[in-house]
């Protein structure tokens, strides 16, 4: 059964470390607790799949017990980031499964190298396009996952 709760930004479904709670009200313990996310829509789409994705399973469909959700992650330069970062803290979840779109993707793939990269073929819904700019200036290039 998925769980939502309240955080600091209205619109985040968390819930802060040790709230999760059973049937009887007692706190869970070996529960896994899952951040899934997806995001709004951006470049002139009405929706974000991912975003739709995150909605379908917060309506039961999901096979984890407890999943904290923030379907509508801005597309964002700067409110993107935060807004993960701050659904981090309040969760503390054990997992974080961020959805996104990749149009010209032929099937679902998992990322696993993280480029050190902000280069965007067009313009996020701030208007901003960034072109070969770092993520984290002086960092590495990329990471492996």
């Amino acid at each position: 059964m998925t769980k939502r709760c309240d955080g600091p930004d209205q619109d985040l479904a968390l819930q802060p470390a040790g709230a999760w709670r059973d049937a009887a009200g007692q706190p869970e313990t070996g529960v896994m607790k899952v951040l899934l996310t997806g995001f709004e829509p951006f470049g002139g789409s009405q929706v974000n799949p991912s975003a739709q994705v995150v909605h379908t399973l917060m309506q039961g469909w999901c096979p984890w017990r407890d999943v904290a959700s923030r379907p509508f992650c801005p597309v964002d330069r700067q409110g993107g980031p935060a807004t993960l970062l701050n659904a981090v803290r309040a969760c503390q979840p054990d997992a974080i499964l961020c959805l996104g779109e990749a149009a010209r993707r032929p099937a679902i793939s998992i990322e696993r190298v993280a480029l050190n990269l902000l280069d965007y073929r067009m313009a996020d819904n701030s208007g901003h396009q960034a072109v070969d700019e770092p993520v984290v200036p002086d960092g590495p290039s990329g990471l492996l996952l």
